[in-house]
């Protein structure tokens, strides 16, 4: 992070900022994750592959009259609107690190789970890190947003790839792979919250010093996950203390889920499904059973970057 000596002075807007910008935040699943271990830092040594699917928030920033003041609004009463959001957080990191005056109000439509393992939050806040970047000309590099996104949290900076990527590290050091093929997706949302301190803490007492017990590996050099089984070191801690979760993985799979993970720290179980048609039947099939149900597909980068926008607008 910059020090106070190193902070860039406070310029004017530039002349072709837009007068507003609206933007999807894609969600993800991890189709795997291994724990590694505890950091000297105290963070956990992990190996994810991210995968982003087409679920989004939406996010839609736009200039206000007062110069550096900014307010944020949400349609979702459990997220609170103060400094502790990402997304607002994000436009103050870039307000500070560009140098540019920003008098913004950020409205933020939310229908990705909060707390859930989908990385709603860390989403938000890339999308808000790269359309201010478009809205005032792209003053930072690809490089210094990847700064800025690593500041924020573990998550963001996989927000500004997209794709099918492999994260190590806390998960900020990100290696992008060939795309998977579109997967059809069934993600079960069970009326719980868990954050990402519990999900680790409950590892850290189911393994205690010993890192995990997962026998997977995967390569730098490996250029894709085709083949891979999904599984997620996390599981064993989480569905020891929320035994519902394992209960859903097992009826995914038994609905004919090809493969089914925790999704991050829980609680989303995802399911991949060879076709459509059967991810469907099994969207109703727990639909009936009282579950939350949310039917998706996997993105590529090319399709993840095309349809960032949704709407932008000049002033005349």
């Amino acid at each position: 992070m910059m020090s106070p000596l190193d902070l860039p002075s406070f310029t004017d807007q530039p002349r072709n900022m837009l007068d507003s910008l609206t933007v999807r935040c894609f969600a993800k699943i991890n189709l795997f994750l291994r724990v590694l271990g505890r950091r000297e830092d105290g963070f956990h040594e992990i190996e994810t592959l991210f995968q982003c699917i087409d679920l989004h928030d939406t996010l839609t920033i736009s200039r206000r009259d007062e110069q550096g003041g900014m307010k944020l609004i949400c349609d979702d009463p459990q997220l609170p609107c103060d400094e502790s959001n990402l997304a607002l957080r994000a436009a103050r990191e870039f307000a500070q690190r560009s140098g540019i005056k920003l008098g913004l109000e950020i409205r933020l439509e939310k229908k990705i789970p909060v707390a859930a393992g989908l990385g709603g939050g860390s989403s938000d806040a890339a999308a808000s890190l790269r359309a201010l970047n478009q809205m005032t000309c792209e003053p930072l590099s690809e490089a210094e947003l990847l700064e800025a996104a690593a500041e924020l949290g573990s998550d963001v900076p996989y927000f500004l790839l997209g794709g099918t990527a492999l994260g190590k590290g806390r998960g900020e050091e990100l290696t992008s792979l060939d795309d998977t093929p579109v997967m059809n997706l069934v993600l079960l949302v069970p009326n719980l919250s868990i954050s990402a301190a519990s999900a680790y803490e409950q590892f850290d007492l189911t393994f205690g010093a010993q890192i995990s017990d997962s026998t997977h590996r995967l390569s730098l050099g490996e250029s894709n996950s085709s083949g891979m089984s999904w599984q997620n070191d996390l599981e064993r801690g989480v569905f020891r203390a929320h035994p519902k979760l394992a209960n859903l993985k097992d009826g995914l799979l038994e609905a004919g889920a090809a493969e089914a993970v925790m999704s991050g720290s829980g609680p989303v179980i995802a399911g991949r499904f060879d076709r459509p048609s059967a991810a469907e039947q099994a969207a109703d099939l727990f639909r009936a059973r009282g579950v939350g149900v949310i039917r998706c597909c996997s993105l590529t980068k090319r399709d993840f970057r095309r349809m960032f926008i949704l709407a932008r607008k000049r002033e005349a």
